[in-house]
């Protein structure tokens, strides 16, 4: 790495951290997909702990790591990280003195640079930087549970940067990006094409590549899905939304706090685009379930049938019995939802797809009305476990209706 990718010294505003939350000095070279991070992170550790693992690169070089409790630590790139959805990567452990006698909030420190090696949706090239917890380009650790953070990061300065959280510009190639939300990701994006555009007062759109024809149409209809989800379920958590359009052609989308990001698969017919947006944007209400276990059907199914609601609602009744008909299509002879594993083959298929169908049939048997009630009941419950789900639908609507409900989980 070139002399200006050096590590750089921390600052004195890094020495407070918070517990769950990590303060980073992030230098980026893309067009070398080089990554310099100096960062300081704090959690909070159960009792009994030996040691704290973190998922980090494989194409990172471990310059230096400690934390107030540790004897030392290790970083071995042949090993697999063994966190679910984090490619690429390689454990990196941090071993402790003593077992903690209590819980304790641990002060973690560490410094690495290198080439990211890419990662489903993550790479860092020339044109187009996209950094998330699939990378593991952060120390990743999700059974520590959510946290908030603060980045500083330089780059080349014809390069504009987004993201989740919200961003200032600090000078020249200088950003400072503070998420304030509890979340369970760090996501940096960034590009020499970037364009932003102001869609309404609360929301915002950042694109790569899109045509003046294209921006307007998709900045219509996201604001219009925003604005029909939030009629539905109520305010959510996001006062303010970043919408992201990638140049990627491949690859899914996703939401974290304050934003929502889609790759160019998403620009085809209205349906697709409505769908999309709406899936992604419908985590911002359904996102609180543990998404390594088939609870996380709490989130993908109701998701799912949100975009199918969309449907409805701007398409029409034809154009959502054709989506559902290929749901029940894409569905038929899946296994149950109810206790699925979250790696099993087909948890794609029946956590979504067939999470939606449920929801559908659910509809059905209760009525509209009442659904409604329901999926706004929920949202503002902040419900996360499938167990509050089916009490808050037995007080909402009734007992048979959860009786109902919890049947088809099993079928």
């Amino acid at each position: 790495m070139r002399t200006s990718l050096l590590l750089i010294s921390l600052l004195p505003a890094l020495l407070a951290a918070e517990p769950n939350h990590y303060r980073m000095q992030v230098q980026l070279n893309p067009a070398a997909g080089e990554v310099s991070v100096t960062a300081r992170f704090a959690f909070a550790v159960d009792a009994g702990a030996t040691q704290v693992r973190f998922a980090l690169n494989k194409g990172f070089r471990v310059a230096a790591a400690s934390c107030d409790e540790c004897s030392g630590y290790s970083f071995f790139t042949g090993q697999p990280a063994g966190v679910m959805y984090v490619n690429n990567a390689a454990p990196l452990r941090f071993t402790f003195k003593h077992p903690l006698p209590a819980k304790k909030t641990i002060h973690f420190r560490v410094r690495y640079e290198g080439k990211l090696q890419p990662s489903g949706e993550n790479a860092a090239s020339a044109d187009w930087v996209e950094l998330a917890l699939y990378s593991a380009w952060y120390p990743v650790a999700p059974e520590l549970g959510r946290f908030t953070y603060d980045l500083n990061v330089t780059l080349a300065p014809q390069y504009k940067v987004t993201g989740a959280g919200n961003i200032q510009a600090a000078g020249a190639g200088r950003y400072r990006i503070r998420q304030a939300a509890d979340t369970f990701d760090i996501v940096l994006m960034a590009s020499p094409r970037l364009h932003s555009t102001t869609v309404s007062p609360l929301m915002r759109m950042d694109s790569v590549g899109l045509t003046a024809e294209q921006e307007a149409h998709i900045a219509s209809s996201s604001q219009t899905v925003m604005e029909r989800l939030t009629a539905w379920f109520g305010p959510s958590n996001s006062t303010h939304l970043t919408v992201v359009f990638t140049p990627r052609e491949q690859g899914g989308g996703y939401s974290r706090p304050g934003m929502v990001c889609y790759s160019r698969w998403s620009l085809g017919g209205d349906d697709r685009l409505l769908r999309g947006l709406a899936h992604e944007m419908g985590h911002l209400w359904w996102i609180g379930a543990p998404v390594e276990t088939w609870e996380d059907w709490l989130n993908e199914g109701f998701a799912e049938y949100t975009s199918l609601l969309i449907v409805r609602d701007r398409l029409g009744d034809a154009a959502f019995r054709k989506a559902i008909a290929d749901v029940e299509r894409n569905a038929h002879g899946a296994p149950a939802i109810w206790g699925i594993a979250r790696g099993d083959r087909q948890a794609y298929t029946v956590l979504y797809e067939k999470g939606a169908l449920v929801l559908y049939r659910l509809e059905q048997q209760i009525g509209r009305e009442a659904f409604a009630r329901y999926l706004q009941a929920l949202a503002q419950d902040k419900t996360r476990t499938v167990e509050e789900a089916l009490t808050v639908l037995a007080k909402t609507v009734s007992p048979d209706a959860r009786a109902s409900l919890e049947r088809m989980l099993h079928e």
